[in-house]
């Protein structure tokens, strides 16, 4: 059984995997491929990067996509960007040139293809979720969302090209874009909103640790050390 998510406790594990990433790499960058990784050991599950992008961690019949992002205010953005994969209607449906079709119809294929990679996981699993790690430069602010996974109703969207050539899906009750997609490379970008039960952390600086204490722990031996002449 897996770890409940989004939860105090989820939040201080997430804090102490941050923590031995950093001191394991040194850095303060991760990875959406580290992420899933780290999400996976908070709460008990398996971490497998899925073909589709769709099921990276798996507990049972529920599976999550794995994903995430910069931003400066973790804790009150509203509006973020998910890279979700490469929806080539060239490879899917053999059209060459995009811009010569209806911007709708190819919207339709782009989904199409989202919405084919949905119903093949679900063969499998019966619950499809997204969690997305939203994080500062130094990834001390960060906070944590989860939103199901779901298929694209296609009449729902209206889409048509922008300025730099690349096609944007507007929600038509609402106006608002949801979608854009860039035929060079075909990458198809989905633009959720932040729940509001989002996960917030905030981690302190840790302490220093004493060098001496360092080389002694991992028994440091001076043949490690070539002097190269």
């Amino acid at each position: 059984m897996c770890h409940s998510i989004l939860t105090n406790e989820f939040g201080i594990r997430l804090g102490w995997e941050r923590l031995l990433l950093f001191w394991d790499k040194m850095s303060t960058d991760v990875s959406d491929e580290e992420w899933g990784s780290i999400f996976s050991k908070c709460i008990g599950a398996e971490w497998r990067k899925s073909d589709s992008g769709l099921a990276d961690v798996v507990c049972g019949k529920t599976a999550w996509s794995a994903k995430t992002i910069k931003n400066k205010k973790p804790f009150t953005h509203k509006h973020i960007r998910l890279i979700t994969g490469r929806n080539s209607v060239d490879y899917s449906f053999d059209v060459r040139n995009v811009h010569t079709e209806d911007p709708n119809k190819v919207g339709e294929m782009i989904l199409g293809i989202w919405n084919a990679r949905y119903e093949k996981e679900t063969e499998q699993f019966s619950d499809l979720r997204t969690v997305i790690l939203i994080r500062d430069e130094l990834l001390r602010d960060f906070s944590v969302m989860e939103i199901e996974t779901t298929p694209f109703d296609p009449s729902k969207y209206e889409w048509d090209w922008n300025h730099k050539n690349n096609l944007e899906g507007y929600e038509v009750a609402t106006g608002i874009k949801r979608f854009t997609w860039q035929p060079h490379g075909s990458q198809f970008t989905t633009l959720p909103d932040v729940p509001n039960n989002r996960l917030k952390i905030r981690l302190k600086k840790p302490p220093l640790v004493n060098r001496d204490f360092v080389l002694n722990e991992i028994k440091f031996d001076q043949s490690w050390i070539e002097i190269i002449k």
